[in-house]
This record gives C-alpha cells, structure tokens and sequence, in this order.
C-alpha cells in the first residue's frame, strides 16, 4: 500500500472512507426503512381484533410456525454464509429481512401482554440508532465524553427524584438489564458491610472475604429467580436451583406481598443464630407486579434493631450499614414519574432503601435494554469494583479522570443506555400509563373471569392482571381462589389457563403468559403483562375480553364434548374458529417454504 505523508492527502482519503460509509449506510437505510414502516403500519392496524391491513387480512400479532418450519427456512442463509462469499444482493436482503418481520413476535400490537415489555417508544428508536452510528464506549471521559456527563448527570437527577441528592448522598450506574443490576447491588452491600467490620487483611492489605460472616438474603417466596442465581454467583449456596443456607424465603400475603411480620421473626431468629453476620433484604414482586408500601413494609424499625451499634453520627459520617435493604423495582420503579401512585407504590424509598433498580424498558416502553442501578451511598460502587486497569484509567495524570465509570462495574465496554432514558424524559416528560385497574374492573363484570390478588378496594397499585378462566360448572359458585376446593377442580383450572394461553398465540390473536407459585391451594393462572406502550380505553378492553371469553368457552365446550385426555394440546381443539386459524397458519407456513429465494 503506497505510503502518504502528505497530511491532505490523509485528510481526503479520510473523508473519502466515510463518504462511502455514509452512501453504504443511506442505501441500507431505505431499504429497511420501508419495510419497517410497512411492519409497523401493519401492527397499527391490527391492534383491534379484526383490525384490517393494507392486503385486506387481518393481521395476527404472531405467524405462528414450529421451530422445524424456521429452521429449515434459514438454511439457505446459512449455506451462503458457510460459503464465504459476501452476498452483496438486495433481493436476497429484502427476502431475509421479509422473513425476519414475518416470524418474528408483534411486541408493538396492542395485545402482546406476554412479558413485561411491549412496544417501544419512537424517541428510543431513535436513541438505539444514534447509539449504533456513534459506537461510543462510556466507561472514561476520553472515549465518551458526552454521553459519559449525561450518564452522570441522569444519574443525579434520579437521585434527586428520590430524595437522596439533598443529603448529598446518591450514585448509581445503567446497567445490561435488572438482574445483573441486582448483582451490583448484591457486590456493594457485600463491600459495605466487609469495610465496617474488623477484616482481616493479607500481607498486601487485601481483605480476606473467606474469614468474613456469610451475609444473609432474604427475600420474597415469589421473589425473582437471580436472588438465587446472583447467591450462587457469590458462593452463598452451589447452584441456582438448589437449597441454600444463606437465602430465605419470606412469606407472602393473599396479594403476595412480603409478610412483614414474618420477616421479623426470620430476622430475630437469624441475628441470634448468626450475630455478626449481615443482612441484605431484597423488596420485589415479579409475577403479580404489585408494590406495597415501604413506609409500611419497613415501620416496625427492624433496620433500627439490626443497626443499634451503629449511633446516627456515625451514619451521617460514613454509611457503613450490616443491615441493607435492597427494593427491585425493575417493573414498578417507574412510579418514580408518577404523581398519582408514587406516594402508594414508593412511599419510604427514600428513607429506609440502600439501592433501587429501575427498568425503564418495561412500563415506560423504552427500547430493550435500559436498567439503572441507584445507591444510596456515594463512591461504594467505585470502592466495590473497581480494578484500576492502568492501561484505561489515569487517575494520577487525567485531570478528567474524576467523570470515569468504567470501574464502577463488573464490565468496561458498555452500551450508553442511558441517551435513551434521557431523550424519552426529555421528549414525553413525567407521564405514566394506569392500564391494570381498567382491565381488572372490566374482568370483575364478568363471571368468567376471576381475579388472582386484586379485590374491588385495592389499597397498591398493580400492573399485571392476574386471572383464571372459569368453565361454565364454576361460575357463580368460586369467588376466590379459596373456592376452589378439590384437586381435579384445580387441576381443570391450571389445564384450562394453558390450553388459552396457547390457543391465543397459535391462532395469532394475542399474547399472553401463564404462571404458577408453587402453591397447592393456587393452580397455574394466567398473566396480562400491562405496560405504557399502549392506553386500554374501554372499547379495546371489551374487545381483549371478548376474543379471551369466546377462545375459552369454545375450549370449555370441545373440552366437555371430545373429554379432557383427548385436548392436552390446543392443536387438536376442532371448534371451527381455532381450527381456521391452525389452518391459516399451516398454508401461511406452506406459501413460506415455496417462494424460494
């Protein structure tokens, strides 16, 4: 390659490299572009039932097809791929990106109510394309200088949303999703209660956590599964899925909130038996997705009890705390921006909580991922994970060194999340979307739903719906879940939340969940996932409640004319509507494979 010293010869061949680079981007850009346009319009015009698209048809929020189908449909992209050869083919893009937005789930249609995440906001969209152009890094300020002083700068503002700036106390960090934000919070109380205890030190001063008391986890019995997980990843028990001594399972009440009482006792029981060891208390309620009151949670002054060596001085001072309380509010968090129910869902947050996670990809409908972890004290997520790599971090000689992150976490190189929380707060403002209730009330008019948790004087705000469908022979006669007497009655319940649940996904019409507790008394149920993407004014709740009402008394009535062994799987359901739908879905496959390449 010819040697050019001539410095405006560098600077053309520069500028020539990223003329092509932005020609490249342009054409790639159109292309997706109108068929993302296309996907979406198509979405929008199927969000009522029978909501036509621009060919006449409804649109379904999944075409459904088994694994085998798209596995053997992207052979042939593989095969072009193992060959090596660049295929520089618009058609053959088109043809892939056709079958991408084809098999691929409608998280933007109004009735994905599968998960906890839906569709996502434009100005986030917009946010994720300028992260992928700018292909910044905000671990230092010399590789991100922007984006690493609004991640700060956000971070502060939550802070002060909470209530932690004005004691100037508050940190925090954006993290790949809410269970590694959890282990953050899990490594920082660990860190904070090893540095206020007398440790002992190697002959290079390093802390020897192996002579250190084993910290304790309580948490909720409907708790999230990466408690145990993150325990494991700690050494607190050997893996995820097995018992461990140092994570306890606190009760719940009929509305699955944490049994206060009852974690008292626990708590009692442990300080006697394990006195010098710590406590982490993690606050959170994922399947039913409601909060209750930490003011209320927190009241009977267990933090007072667990912490009397330490004297409100020494708190000022340095928090150095051996009791920690850790709220997960990766679904409820964002009543943060709520002036209705934030004093319901947050009330204490800012007196009694040591960290706080928050998934902005979930209620406020940002783009997949945008999680942040808040702590309490200031510089323990620093002191906790920092690793001081001196080929990155130049605390000695950077003067800028002071705005670094990179250390603060288990990562360096990182997606800056956190333009997408700031470009959505700046765009919308403190808005928040209160879908539950209206769903719940509608489902109360109706004798073939019953609500699981929710009654009509609901005293916490909740954002899922959680329900069983009724057969016929149970209406009328169960009004809780306590009504449900007899094991085959039970069993009926949970067969019948399954079969709905698939039957609404194979026929395309809506995306729900189902889940269970590990309870006797309370069979699998089913879960509307409600999130901020979408406003269930009262026609489209009918709507969702009818296609619900008509799919499961026709499930009700194949299951009474062909017997219960003969539909464990919703395929064999021969009612005419579902049977339709199977059908559509198996020519829609069949088309599919024909067209080739």
């Amino acid at each position: 390659m010819e040697r050019v010293d001539d410095p405006k010869k560098l600077d053309d061949q520069g500028l020539e490299v990223q003329e092509l680079v932005a020609s490249e981007f342009r054409e790639l850009v159109q292309i997706v572009e109108r068929k993302v346009e296309q996907y979406l319009f198509r979405a929008e015009r199927g969000r009522s039932e029978n909501g036509p698209t621009t060919d006449g048809a409804p649109r379904p929020l999944v075409s459904y097809q088994r694994p085998e189908t798209i596995e053997h449909r992207m052979e042939g992209y593989v095969h072009q791929i193992m060959d090596g050869e660049s295929v520089r083919s618009r058609a053959v893009l088109e043809c892939f990106l056709d079958d991408l937005l084809r098999y691929s789930v409608r998280t933007s249609h109004a009735y994905f109510l599968h998960r906890l995440y839906g569709a996502s906001d434009p100005m986030g969209q917009v946010a994720e394309l300028l992260l992928s152009v700018l292909n910044n890094s905000p671990d230092t300020f010399s590789a991100a200088p922007f984006l690493v002083v609004l991640e700060r700068r956000l971070i502060q503002a939550l802070c002060e949303r909470i209530g932690w700036e004005t004691l100037r106390q508050g940190d925090g960090l954006f993290c790949p999703g809410g269970s590694y934000a959890n282990l953050l919070a899990m490594t920082s109380a660990r860190h904070a209660f090893h540095e206020s205890s007398s440790s002992k030190r190697s002959e290079h001063g390093h802390r020897h956590h192996c002579c250190e008391p084993r910290m304790g986890v309580f948490t909720s019995e409907q708790g999230h599964y990466s408690v145990r997980r993150n325990a494991s990843i700690l050494g607190l028990c050997d893996a995820p899925g097995e018992a461990c001594s140092d994570v306890f399972l606190v009760p719940c009440d009929e509305a699955g909130r944490m049994d206060v009482e009852a974690l008292r006792q626990m708590l009692h029981c442990f300080r006697r038996s394990r006195p010098e060891s710590s406590v982490f208390v993690n606050r959170f309620r994922p399947a039913a997705g409601s909060m209750a009151s930490l003011r209320r949670g927190f009241q009977l002054n267990a933090a007072h009890a667990l912490n009397a060596d330490h004297d409100a001085e020494s708190t000022k001072s340095r928090y150095r705390p051996r009791f920690w309380i850790h709220v997960d509010g990766a679904l409820g968090g964002s009543f943060l921006f709520s002036t209705q129910f934030r004093s319901v869902a947050l009330s204490g947050l800012e007196a009694y909580a040591d960290s706080f996670v928050l998934n902005a990809h979930k209620l406020l409908g940002a783009p997949l991922q945008c999680s942040v972890l808040l702590v309490r004290e200031r510089g323990l997520l620093l002191a906790a994970h920092a690793a001081r790599a001196s080929y990155l971090f130049h605390d000695e000689f950077d003067p800028d060194a002071r705005y670094d992150i990179g250390d603060m976490t288990l990562t360096c190189s990182r997606r800056s999340d956190a333009l997408k929380f700031w470009l959505m707060w700046m765009w919308r403002g403190n808005q928040a979307v209160w879908n539950a209730r209206r769903i719940a009330e509608a489902m109360m008019q109706r004798p073939c739903f019953l609500l699981v948790g929710w009654s009509r004087v609901q005293p916490y705000p909740a954002t899922n719906v959680c329900f069983y469908f009724l057969p016929p022979e149970l209406r009328g006669r169960v009004h809780s879940s306590a009504d449900v007497k007899t094991c085959a009655e039970r069993e009926q319940l949970a067969r019948l939340s399954v079969r709905l649940c698939r039957a609404l996904q194979v026929a395309g019409k809506a995306l729900l969940n189902y889940c269970t507790l590990g309870r006797s008394d309370l069979p699998t149920f089913l879960r509307l996932a409600l999130h901020g993407a979408h406003i269930y004014h009262d026609e489209r709740v009918r709507d969702l409640l009818d296609v619900m009402e008509r799919f499961g008394d026709r499930l009700c009535i194949d299951d009474a004319t062909l017997g219960r062994n003969d539909i464990a799987d919703p395929g064999s359901i021969q009612s005419s509507e579902l049977a339709d739908g199977f059908r559509e879905h198996a020519s829609q496959g069949r088309r599919a494979m024909n067209e080739g390449f």
